[in-house]
Order: C-alpha cells, then structure tokens, then sequence
C-alpha cells in the first residue's frame, strides 16, 4: 500500500463511480425531460395556433344565433297573425253556415203570430169558398 493512498481508497473509488453514474443517468433524464419539454412547448404552440379563429369563429356564431333567433320571432309574429285570421275566418264561415240553415222551429217561434192570422184567413176564406159551393 502506497503512503499517498488512503486505506478506503477501493471505497471511495467505487462510490466515486457510483455517483458519477448516477449524475450520468440524472443528465440523461434531464436530456430526455427537455426534449419531452421542447415537444410538449411545440404541441402547445401548434393548439395555441389551431385555437386562435376560434374567438372569431364564436363571434360569427353568436352573430347567426342573432339573426337566426330574430327571422324564429318574425316568423313566431306571423304565426299569431294568421292564427288570429283564421279565427276569423272560421267564425264569419260559422255565421255564414248558420245564416244559411233554416230552423223551423225558430222560425215558428219567431213568427207565430203571423201564421196564426194566416191561418184563420186561410179557415175563414175556405169557409166562405164552401159555403158558396154547397
């Protein structure tokens, strides 16, 4: 054994390599961790890239919903007018139908002072006409 040398010196070497293996595996993970970074900045850049008419593509978006929920009210307007015309329409064709039925016995009851005298002179004039025949 050498005087220079220390008693542990096989130790101290062999843990000397041991660390200097373990820096040399940190190092790689570093290379591999900055690479996967570079990769991972990348792919962000290219989202951040496709992302962007995004903002303008929901402006447009909103914009169609606009004109799209005001064309749905103008039509939802033009529904109600027509409704309320063929409600109309339907109750004057109703008056129309009514008009036209005749109802005799509302005609009866609405005239029945007219058929009675009617009726007398009707006897009255059969009675004078069959008195003069026989």
């Amino acid at each position: 054994m050498n005087d220079n040398e220390c008693l542990y010196h096989h130790e101290h070497k062999s843990k000397l390599e041991r660390l200097e293996q373990e820096n040399q595996n940190h190092e790689n993970r570093l290379n591999i961790c900055e690479q996967n970074q570079s990769i991972i900045m990348e792919r962000i850049a290219n989202a951040l890239d496709k992302l962007a008419p995004l903002p303008e593509a929901i402006n447009a978006l909103k914009e169609t919903n606009i004109i799209l929920q005001n064309k749905i009210d103008n039509v939802d307007s033009e529904v109600k007018s027509l409704k309320s015309k063929i409600e109309y329409t339907q109750k004057k064709i109703e008056t129309i139908d009514n008009e036209g039925n005749f109802n005799i016995r509302l005609w009866t009851r609405d005239n029945w002072i007219s058929i009675v005298i009617i009726l007398m002179a009707l006897i009255f004039l059969g009675k004078n006409i069959l008195e003069s025949i026989f």
